[in-house]
C-alpha cells in the first residue's frame, strides 16, 4: 500500500465507471439481440424486462397473468412459447440457474459501480482541494523487534507518541518555567528559552502503527491505523529494534526516506538496564530525541543527547511546580543542564537557562559569569542581548553597592542599543529600581539616584506597551523611593498599586509588607508577607520576614515556624538559631548555625555565631573546638565590616582560650582591644586570659575597667571574675 490516496480513488473512480460502462453495453446487446429473436408485443414487455433482468419468478407470474387476459391467440399462443421456454431453462439445473443470476448481477450492478464510481471521485475531488492544506506528517515509528526480554517492542509507537504529546505541552507552557526560576527574584527575567521552538513538534508526534500482530494492539486498531498510515503518506519511516547484551540495553534506529527510498540515517543508543518500570523512559527518549533533533532547523545544539539534556532540565524545572516546589528537581534540571554543557560546550542555550537556574538557586556570581559568557559569544543577537539583561539581574541581585552601579551601567547600554523592546522596557524596569536601591545605599548622592530612578518610573508609566511586570516593577522602585525619603504613607500606597498591577508579583508583595512594616502596620505586613509567601511556597523570603515580624513582637513561637517554613534561606536558619541560642539549647542553635553557612559560606553573622555557640557549650570534643577555631578564622577571613572586627577578634580570643591556646588567645585580645578599647567585652575576654595565664594584676585592671565600661552582662562577668579572685 504505497500508492498515494489521491491515485488510488481517482483510478478506482475510473475502473468503477469502465466497468458500468461494460456492463451496460453488455447488458443493452443482449436486450437488442432477444428483440430480434421475438416479435414486439406490448402485452409481455414486462414479463420480458423480468427475464431479462433475471429475475424468474416474477417473469413466470407475468407470462401466466398474460395468458389470464383476453388478448388475441397470436399473443397468447407467443406468450405460451416464452413461458414455455422459461420453465424449460429453469428446470435445466445449474447451467438455467446461472445464466439467469448473471443477468440478475448485471442489472443490479450497473447502477451500483456508477454510483460508487461518483462517491470515489467525489473523494478524490475532495482530497484534492483538502490536501493543499493538511500538513504532511513527518515520520511513522513502526513496533520495533525487541530481543531484551521486555516485551515493549510493541508498545514503543504509542509510548512514543505520547511522550512526544507531553513534551509538547510542556514546551508550549514555558512561561510557568519562568515563573518557577523568578518567583524569588526582584526583578523581572527575560524567559526560558527552549530549543523545542526550531522543531516541529506537531508534525512529528504523527505517528501510526502499522500491522504488527502482537497481543497489545486489537486487529482493528492495527487495520485503522494501517489504513490511517497509507492515506496520510509520511515522509519518513523508522525501523529499529532492541537487544541486551552484558547487562545492557543497546537500542538501534534506522530512519527511512520514504519518498527516495534510502536510508537517512541511523542511530545506536546504549542504556544502562534497570528494572522495567525505569527502563522504558530511558528506551523511549532514546527514540524520540534523536528523531525531534534530527528534524529540527537552525539548533544551537551540534550532539542531540545535549539538546535531550536541556529538555530534561526544563522537564524537570516544570515538574518542581507540579511537586509542591521539591527542590530535589531543581538540582536535576540544574545537573542536567550542566550535562548539556558538558556533551556541548558551545551549547549556548543551556549556558543561558544554566545561569537562569542559578539565579533561582542564588548563586547569583556563578550566574553572572554564565550570562556574561553567552553575551559575548553567542551567535544569535536576541540571546545576546537576553543574556546581557540577565548579566544586569545576576548584578543586581548581588545586592552589593558596586554591582548595583555595575549593573546600572550595563541597563542604560541595553536601553541605548538594544533594537529589542521587550529587552528595553525590562532594563528600564530593573533600572529603576536599581537607582532606587543605590539611593537608599549612597547616603552622598540619595536626591541624584531617587531622582534617576523617578525619571525611569515615568518613563515606564507613559509606556502604553509596557507589560504589567514592567509596570508592577517601575511602580515597587517609586515605593522603594518613597522609603528612602521617609515617605512611608507614599510606598505603601506605590506598593499597593504594584499588587494591584501584578498581583502574582511575589517581590512587590514583599516590598509591600517592608512599607507595612516600616509604617509600623505590623498586622498588615504580616498579610502581605503572607501572600507573597502563598505565591512562592519555595522561596522562604517571606516567611523569613514574617518570622523577623513575629520576633520584633516578641511572639517566638510564631517566629520559629516561620523560620522553619524558609528552609532554603540562610537568614531564616541564622535567626532560628538565635532563638534557640537565647533559650540554651545550644545543640540545636549549633545544628541551624551550620545550616545557614552550607546555604551561604559567606554569612559572617552564622559562623561567628558557630564558633560562640560551641564555646558556650564548654565543649572538650577536640573535633568541635576545631571547628570553633576553623570558624572563627573563617569570620575574620570574611568581614568587611571595620566596625565588627573587635568583636570578631574577641570571639576569636574566646575559642582559643577553649582550645588551651593561651598566649594566641592573648594576642587575638589584644587585637580586640587595639581595634576599640571601650568595648565592655573585648576588655573582659583580655582580663579572663590574663586570669587564666596567671597575671591576676593585669586580669583585675581590666575586670575594674570592664565594670567602668558597662553595667549589664559584661559587668556581672566582671565581677565575678574579681570575686574569684579575691
Amino acid at each position: 500500500m504505497t500508492r498515494s490516496p489521491l491515485r488510488f480513488f481517482f483510478f478506482l473512480a475510473l475502473l468503477l465507471a469502465v466497468a458500468g460502462y461494460i456492463l451496460g453495453f453488455i447488458r443493452i446487446k443482449l436486450y437488442l439481440r432477444a428483440n430480434n429473436t421475438n416479435p414486439q408485443i406490448q402485452e409481455l414487455s414486462l414479463a420480458r424486462y423480468y427475464q431479462q433482468t433475471g429475475q424468474i419468478d416474477k417473469a413466470i407470474s407475468e407470462y401466466k397473468d398474460v395468458l389470464d387476459l383476453s388478448i388475441p391467440d397470436n399473443i397468447k399462443v407467443q406468450a405460451y412459447k416464452e413461458l414455455t421456454e422459461l420453465i424449460d431453462k429453469q428446470a435445466s439445473g445449474f447451467a438455467g440457474n446461472l445464466a439467469s443470476y448473471g443477468e440478475y448481477v448485471v442489472w443490479f450492478l450497473i447502477p451500483k459501480l456508477y454510483i460508487l464510481s461518483t462517491l470515489f471521485f467525489l473523494l478524490w475531488l475532495i482530497i484534492l482541494i483538502i490536501k493543499p492544506f493538511i500538513k504532511k506528517p513527518e515520520l511513522v515509528i513502526f513496533p520495533l523487534y525487541d530481543f531484551s526480554g521486555l516485551n515493549i517492542g510493541e508498545a514503543l509507537p504509542q509510548l512514543a507518541n505520547d511522550r512526544l504529546r507531553e513534551l509538547k505541552w510542556r514546551f508550549q507552557n514555558l512561561e510557568n518555567t519562568t515563573l518557577a526560576l523568578s518567583e524569588t527574584l526582584d526583578v523581572p527575567i527575560m524567559g526560558v528559552i527552549g530549543d523545542i521552538d526550531s522543531i516541529d513538534v506537531s508534525a512529528i508526534i504523527e505517528t501510526a502503527l502499522m500491522f504488527s500482530g502482537g497481543p497489545a494492539n486489537l486487529p482493528l486498531t492495527r487495520i485503522f491505523n494501517s489504513l490511517r498510515l497509507w492515506f496520510e503518506q509520511p515522509k519518513y519511516l523508522v525501523h529499529g529494534n532492541l537487544e541486551i547484551s552484558d547487562a545492557k540495553l543497546y537500542l538501534h534506529l534506522v530512519l527511512i526516506n520514504r519518498d527516495r527510498q534510502v536510508v537517512a540515517r541511523t542511530w545506536a543508543v546504549q542504556l544502562e538496564r534497570h528494572s522495567s518500570y525505569d527502563s522504558i523512559p530511558q528506551i523511549v527518549d532514546s527514540i524520540i530525541y534523536p528523531l525531534m533533533f534530527y528534524f529540527g532547523k537552525n539548533k544551537t545544539s551540534r550532539q542531540w543527547e545535549s539538546f535531550k539534556a536541556l529538555c530534561d532540565s526544563l522537564e524537570n524545572i516544570d515538574l518542581y511546580r507540579e511537586k509542591r516546589y521539591d527542590i530535589v528537581y531543581l538540582i536535576k534540571a540544574k545537573e542536567a543542564l550542566e550535562k548539556a554543557v558538558e556533551i556541548d560546550p558551545n551549547y549556548d542555550l543551556a549556558i543561558y537557562n544554566l545561569g537562569l537556574l542559578l539565579l533561582r538557586l542564588g548563586e547569583y556570581e556563578l550566574a553572572r559569569d554564565k550570562f556574561r559568557d553567552v553575551s559575548s559569544s553567542s551567535s544569535n543577537s536576541n540571546l545576546r542581548q537576553f543574556a546581557l539583561y540577565s548579566y544586569a539581574v545576576a548584578l543586581f541581585e548581588l545586592s552589593q553597592e558596586w554591582s548595583y552601579k555595575r549593573a546600572v551601567e550595563v541597563l542604560k547600554k541595553l536601553i541605548n542599543e538594544s533594537e529589542n523592546k521587550e529587552v528595553v522596557r525590562k532594563a528600564r524596569g530593573t533600572l529603576s529600581i536599581a537607582y532606587a536601591r543605590l539611593s537608599e545605599r549612597d547616603k552622598d548622592q540619595r536626591d541624584h539616584f531617587t531622582n534617576l530612578a523617578l525619571d525611569q518610573v515615568r518613563e515606564i508609566k507613559s509606556d502604553r506597551a509596557a507589560t504589567k511586570d514592567v509596570v508592577a516593577t517601575a511602580l515597587a522602585a517609586e515605593g522603594y523611593v518613597h522609603i528612602v525619603l521617609g515617605k512611608l504613607d507614599d510606598a505603601v500606597f506605590s506598593f499597593r498599586q504594584a499588587v494591584e498591577k501584578d498581583a502574582e508579583n511575589v517581590s512587590c508583595w514583599i516590598g509591600l509588607g517592608d512599607a507595612y512594616f516600616r509604617n509600623n502596620q505590623k498586622e498588615n505586613a504580616i498579610s502581605a508577607f503572607r501572600r507573597a509567601a502563598d505565591l512562592s511556597p519555595s522561596s522562604g523570603y517571606s516567611n523569613y520576614r514574617m518570622g523577623n515580624i513575629y520576633r520584633d513582637l516578641q511572639d517566638l513561637e510564631n517566629a520559629v515556624e516561620a523560620y522553619k517554613r524558609a528552609p532554603q534561606i540562610a537568614l531564616a536558619h541564622l535567626s532560628l538559631g538565635k532563638i534557640y541560642l537565647a533559650r540554651q539549647e545550644h545543640e540545636s542553635a549549633l545544628d541551624e548555625f551550620r545550616k545557614a553557612v552550607e546555604q551561604n559560606k559567606r554569612l559572617v553573622d552564622a559562623w561567628v555565631n558557630i564558633a560562640w555557640t560551641i564555646c558556650e557549650l564548654d565543649a572538650k570534643d577536640e573535633e568541635l573546638i576545631r571547628e570553633a577555631e576553623a570558624s572563627a578564622r573563617r569570620v575574620l577571613q570574611l568581614e568587611k565590616n571595620q566596625s565588627q572586627l573587635w568583636h570578631r577578634y574577641a570571639v576569636l580570643s574566646r575559642v582559643l582560650l577553649l582550645a588551651g591556646k593561651k598566649d594566641k588567645a592573648l594576642n587575638a585580645a589584644q587585637e580586640a582591644i587595639k581595634l576599640d578599647p571601650n568595648q565592655p567585652q573585648a576588655n573582659y575576654y583580655y582580663a579572663l586570659i590574663e586570669y587564666e595565664i596567671g597575671h591576676f594584676d593585669r586580669a583585675i585592671e581590666f575586670a575594674r575597667k570592664v565594670i567602668d565600661l558597662d553595667r549589664g552582662e559584661w559587668f556581672h562577668k566582671a565581677e565575678i571574675l574579681i570575686k574569684r579572685y579575691s
